[in-house]
């Protein structure tokens, strides 16, 4: 579904559900600490979508502007 979807939006929520699961799969064969990268690399990713989907442009242009160097 990550591949074949054609909303990039909907494609990044479906990453972070594998994400999930391969996080929840490592925990449980007992790499707790692999797991738990994991799943913050998917709350990290689940936050940065989160913030693009609901910005508009001028919002967005606005956020990182102020990160440019100047």
């Amino acid at each position: 579904m990550v591949i074949t979807s054609r909303n990039t939006v909907n494609s990044v929520f479906f990453l972070i559900l594998d994400f999930i699961s391969v996080g929840c799969l490592f925990i449980m064969v007992g790499a707790e600490f692999l797991g738990m990268i994991i799943l913050m690399v998917a709350m990290t990713l689940f936050g940065c979508t989160t913030v693009k989907s609901t910005l508009t442009p001028s919002e967005l242009e606005k956020v990182t502007d102020c990160c440019k160097d100047k």
